[in-house]
């Protein structure tokens, strides 16, 4: 009775004080609601019944606590995997490699230098005078071609082949003369292979066009006569030619342009942009009267692949009208100069070097003097004018005078065929104070497509210089004597030497993600760990999230030679936090350091988000560009040790592998109660990764251990008490009593090739889980009771076993081997991030007519893992099970009903029983994972498998809104997308009403469109050559279906682990509808109720969690996007040299004969004739 005077007041009338507090027990787990919808407290009591259910059974079932003993009897000893120990191995790696490209490259360089300083030119040279392999005309019967695999094609090693663009003229004396110099340098490439056979392609590149590359291959262009690869094009030669640049093109959109000179000039604008690089700072703007930017972008951009693909989107919209106003243009461009300048210094954005100006133009008589005086004196900034079309009646004095006053240079661009030559004037003279200075400084391109087949690769390079000096009495040689600056010193660039580094090559220098037997690193870096490379950019050289050329291909179609791929930065293939910013800029900075970062970490499959601490160690390569960086999962930061442990020697039916192993594995399992697979990791030499079965593992390690025996005077360390056994007719197995600490390795001789360290591992956890199947076996009986199908270990040392065997046997081939390697697995990757079950079954993407992916069409069912932690959250292996899905089914539901109501024993009447009586009043409950996909459901069972939102938007909308789910967006750069059709609609076009001014014109205009037609088109035919204007845009031949693009992805996950529960509900007109959820403890699950009903009126929601291209309002814009920090190449800096002999226009003019111009206003006449007969 104190009690409940404590309580205060409830003693004097304590029977009406009970039954008040029955009944608010009562009614809090009552449903109160008109529609008899359940109460949060009783959807959170459904769930924690369910989660004692499930743990319970999965306990039993996996039997983790036994496993967990068995480890810890071992006494396994712990060691860290140091990530700043690998980093550094990493840099000396790449260093060493990379020293040996340099030498390679350095060599030739000084050869060619040497064979230029010695070759005369010849005036009369013919190209039957010069012989070379003609990369385009390589066969066999031609040159002899071996198939070595590190080209992956055939080659000849004893021979370099020549690459001439099909727009360039094959017998130009200065080719020729180019070619015939650069002979000498098959020795210096052949010389660089017998030293290092692991270098690739070996490549001059001539500032000439030619491309000489060695070993001699056929050339890949698909249309020989078509071949646009102009090496002084690509990115990696760009680079090398000249320091980096900022650069203002001004487009003159006047009315005199109107036609085809303002389409020749849209061409040659965008080709321009194709010649800078990802150093270059860019902007475009068009003048008339007025000056404008052609973008949004209002100031100088980074002249990579997305900004440019914006410009030229740009550009291509552009029209002619009003009068051409060059005193503004240029004071524009200046101040866009000086404000640039004034902005560019906090993030290191611009080139802080070069700037230049590009006027693309059909002519101006002004020479703006006071501009220049103004703005450029004395000149700092170089002025480039193009001079666009044949037909202009303005002359071009003026604007000539701009580019010779300006220590820049004039060119004409008279047609489209002359489009692609003549944008790339300008990079000879940007060169020249480079070459004048002497001095040569190695480059690193950013990731490309190699040209001729090898994939993504980066490429070292270093220029040439022309050394050649005026012999007495003889004309001055190559360019006609532009080649010298004053007091005798040359100013041209030969051109540039380079080789290649693959992505593959520098995946080869870093710590595996599983063990080998040959890796030079004594500790893999785990099934979640991963290395990177970024470059001063911060774009990406190699990350698990860069996608291969492969993926790539498979997405886009075969890309070609000519295809570049987004340059990828390390923030778009990682989520951008405050504290990756922070180690992006660091690594850009080369700085040497380890950081641990609470970070999300995508699934591979993309569909989940997990949350992780992850210790990033990085540094520096030295003389490169290049930062690298391993990151580890703080479950990856340690690893059992197992050099010092013995194994058990007892009994028979406890010598580890080799009982267990080798009499089950593969063979004798038609009677065994074990299933056994081993990861197909190279534990051996001859075991190739990825492609070996279970079998031919075992038959190789049987093969060693014999070999061992047979070699134990010789072998450096050997097992000890080796006994044979003949368990099975055909079966040898072997019972070791002892393992010493160094075994299976290798002999004077090389006979003996396994790793010691996963050998043991391996027997290891095929001894301790022989217990463990032991365990399944005798409980068996049992545990299918609870709707178990199966029982599955992996360990973290590549065995996996099944039990009961009669399941795996009815999977096909495929299958297995999909499942071979446990850390490929995601039951066993997702399980590695939590403490709880995680529960899963296989993606369903039924809707869009998908099928699931093969690796997962034998697990139907619902499966559950989880990692068996030990100290230093060092991981031993996952335990799994599957049940069958109509018995979780029934569990789960059942719960549901028997959950009593109140203090009168009753089931609760609302519950997750599908009642075919009052199907109105029946709930949908759904079981979700953390990523909102269907587990389980009391509804349609095709739903199992699909995203949440995809079945139910409003909910999910809602749930999120409420925080009980959260979600994260990214932005794929990488993505592929159909391409819109360009073709137009059925519709009729609209009429034109002609007005009288357009009557009375008629004549004059249709002779001026005849006239310039006429010239553009004639005037190639019979002065240049045919035009094929397919060739204008090459790079777009064989436009696969699919086109690179961006997509946006979204991750759902579930909030705090503190946030239980949530509820929630949706108004709409004429209905309301409520939905509650619980989490189900101890598990990734969400118990989630709901009633469907039907809101008249108000449109149902539809969530994807799937990538989608978003939609143009939606497009990220390049214009709004603040560039991230970045690092400039090189402190070196070559802009102007006092030697320098300033040459402002070329004498490639070709003016047409009185014959043609006759035959043109002929033409013209004849096309005015039959348009008036129309």
């Amino acid at each position: 009775m104190d009690l409940f005077h404590a309580g205060g007041g409830c003693g004097i009338r304590s029977s009406l004080c009970w039954l008040l507090v029955l009944l608010s027990m009562y009614i809090l787990v009552l449903p109160t609601s008109c529609e008899d919808f359940p109460q949060m407290s009783l959807v959170k009591t459904w769930g924690d019944a369910i989660s004692v259910d499930l743990l319970k059974r999965l306990n039993e079932s996996t039997e983790i606590d036994f496993l967990e003993k068995k480890y810890e009897e071992k006494g396994f000893k712990v060691s860290k995997i140091d990530g700043q120990v690998l980093v550094k191995e990493v840099s000396q790696k790449w260093q060493g490699m990379l020293e040996k490209k340099m030498k390679a490259v350095k060599h030739i360089v000084n050869v060619l230098e040497d064979a230029f300083a010695s070759h005369r030119y010849n005036e009369s040279i013919e190209a039957e005078d010069v012989k070379f392999p003609n990369a385009k005309n390589i066969t066999p019967e031609v040159l002899p071609l071996t198939l070595l695999e590190n080209f992956r094609t055939e080659v000849n090693t004893n021979k370099s082949a020549v690459q001439i663009p099909t727009d360039i003229y094959e017998g130009d004396k200065t080719i020729l003369n180019g070619i015939e110099a650069t002979h000498p340098i098959d020795e210096a490439f052949r010389k660089n292979y017998e030293e290092d056979p692991q270098l690739l392609w070996q490549y001059f590149g001539s500032a000439d066009g030619f491309y000489r590359s060695f070993p001699a291959a056929a050339w890949v262009a698909e249309d020989p006569s078509k071949d646009q690869y102009d090496v002084r094009r690509r990115g990696w030669y760009i680079q090398a030619a000249s320091s980096p640049k900022n650069i203002m093109i001004l487009i003159d959109t006047s009315g005199s342009t109107y036609g085809l000179t303002l389409e020749i000039m849209k061409v040659s604008v965008s080709k321009a942009l194709d010649t800078l690089g990802n150093d270059d700072f860019v902007n475009v703007a068009y003048f008339n009267r007025d000056v404008h930017p052609v973008s949004c972008f209002e100031g100088f951009v980074q002249a990579n692949l997305r900004n440019k693909d914006k410009l030229k989107d740009a550009i291509s919209k552009l029209n002619a009208t009003g009068i051409a106003n060059f005193h503004d243009a240029l004071e524009y461009a200046f101040k866009e100069f000086d404000n640039f300048y004034n902005l560019e210094r906090n993030l290191n954005q611009g080139a802080n070097c070069h700037q230049a100006i590009l006027i693309f133009t059909d002519g101006g008589e002004d020479t703006e003097k006071e501009v220049f005086h103004e703005y450029n004196s004395p000149v700092s900034t170089r002025v480039f004018v193009y001079n666009v079309g044949s037909d202009s009646m303005v002359s071009p004095a003026g604007v000539k005078s701009m580019a010779c006053n300006n220590k820049g240079f004039f060119s004409n661009i008279k047609s489209f065929g002359a489009v692609r030559l003549t944008t790339l004037d300008y990079v000879p003279v940007l060169s020249r104070p480079m070459v004048l200075s002497g001095e040569k400084h190695f480059q690193w391109s950013d990731i490309y497509l190699d040209a001729l087949g090898l994939g993504m690769m980066t490429t070292l390079t270093r220029p040439v210089y022309n050394k050649t000096k005026p012999r007495e009495g003889e004309p001055e040689q190559l360019h006609k004597g532009e080649q010298q600056g004053k007091n005798d010193t040359n100013q041209q660039m030969l051109g540039v030497v380079g080789t290649d580094i693959t992505t593959k090559n520098m995946e080869e220098t870093v710590p595996k993600n599983k063990p080998a037997y040959n890796s030079s690193y004594r500790h893999s870096i785990g099934p979640e760990g991963y290395a990177f490379g970024i470059n001063s950019n911060g774009y990406i050289l190699l990350h698990p999230r860069l996608k291969a050329e492969e993926e790539i291909e498979r997405m886009l179609g075969k890309l070609g030679y000519l295809s570049e791929p987004p340059n990828v930065d390390f923030l778009e293939v990682e989520f951008v936090t405050d504290e990756k910013l922070k180690l992006r800029k660091n690594m850009i900075n080369r700085n040497t350091d380890a950081e641990t970062l609470r970070t999300p970490v995508m699934s591979r499959d993309e569909r989940y988000v997990e949350f992780v601490n992850m210790t990033y160690s990085y540094t520096n390569i030295e003389n490169t560009t290049f930062s690298v960086a391993i990151a580890q999962p703080q479950f990856g930061l340690y690893e059992f040790n197992h050099s010092d442990r013995e194994f058990d020697k007892t009994a028979m039916d406890h010598v580890s592998f080799f009982i267990v192993a080798l009499g089950y594995f593969m063979g004798d399992n038609e009677h065994s109660d074990d299933f056994v697979l081993i990861a197909p990791w190279e534990f051996c030499s001859g075991i190739q990764e990825g492609n070996a079965t279970t079998d031919q593992i075992e038959t190789k390690l049987q093969m060693e251990i014999k070999k061992a025996e047979g070699l134990k005077d010789n072998v450096l360390a050997t097992f000890e008490n080796i006994t044979y056994y003949n368990l099975t007719a055909g079966n040898v197995t072997i019972m070791i009593e002892n393992i010493t600490v160094e075994n299976i390795t290798i002999d004077a001789n090389n006979n003996v090739t396994c790793d010691n360290d996963m050998v043991k591992k391996l027997f290891l956890d095929a001894e301790i889980t022989k217990d463990l199947l032991n365990r399944w076996i005798e409980t068996w009986n049992k545990v299918k009771k609870h709707g178990v199908i199966y029982q599955l270990v992996a360990t973290q040392g590549g065995l996996t076993r099944i039990h009961p065997p009669s399941v795996p046997k009815t999977w096909s081939d495929e299958q297995i081997k999909a499942i071979q390697d446990p850390w490929d697995q995601a039951y066993y990757q997702r399980a590695l991030y939590t403490n709880n079950y995680v529960f899963s079954v296989p993606y369903n993407r039924a809707s869009d007519g998908m099928k699931p992916p093969v690796n997962v069409t034998y697990m139907a069912n619902v499966m559950a893992s989880k990692a068996l932690r030990m100290m230093g959250d060092t991981v031993a292996g996952v335990l799994a099970v599957t049940f069958d899905p109509e018995e979780f089914n029934s569990m789960w539901i059942e719960k549901t009903t028997k959950i009593y109501a109140g203090f009168n024993k009753k089931p609760s009447p609302v519950n997750c029983a599908i009642s075919e009586d009052n199907e109105d009043k029946n709930l949908f409950c759904y079981i979700l994972d953390d990523g909102g996909f269907i587990v389980a459901t009391n509804q349609k069972q095709e739903h199992v498998g699909m995203f949440f939102g995809e079945v139910d938007g409003d909910i999910m909308h809602d749930m999120h809104n409420q925080s009980f789910y959260s979600r994260i967006e990214t932005i794929d750069y990488q993505a592929a997308c159909p391409r819109q059709s360009t073709t137009g609609g059925a519709a009729p076009r609209t009429i034109n009403v002609p007005t009288i001014w357009d009557m009375l014109n008629f004549n004059y205009w249709i002779f001026t469109a005849a006239w310039t037609f006429i010239r553009h088109t004639l005037f190639d035919m019979f002065i240049i050559g045919v035009t094929d204007y397919s060739m204008i845009g090459a790079e777009d031949v064989d436009i696969p279906e699919n086109v690179s693009c961006i997509k946006l992805q979204k991750q759902y996950y579930l909030t705090e682990e503190e946030n239980q529960g949530a509820q929630g509900e949706i108004r709409c007109m004429n209905c309301t509808r409520n939905w509650a959820g619980s989490r189900i403890a101890g598990t990734n699950l969400v118990l989630l109720v709901t009633r469907r009903g039907e809101c008249n009126g108000c449109e149902e929601k539809k969530l994807t969690q799937e990538a989608e291209e978003p939609p143009p309002d939606k497009v990220p814009n390049p214009c709004f996007i603040q560039p991230y920090y970045r690092r400039r190449p090189s402190d070196h800096c070559y802009d102007f040299h006092d030697n320098e002999t300033e040459i402002c226009s070329g004498s490639n003019s070709i003016y047409p004969s009185s014959l043609v111009l006759i035959f043109h206003s002929f033409c013209s006449l004849v096309a005015v004739i039959l348009s008036r007969s129309v």
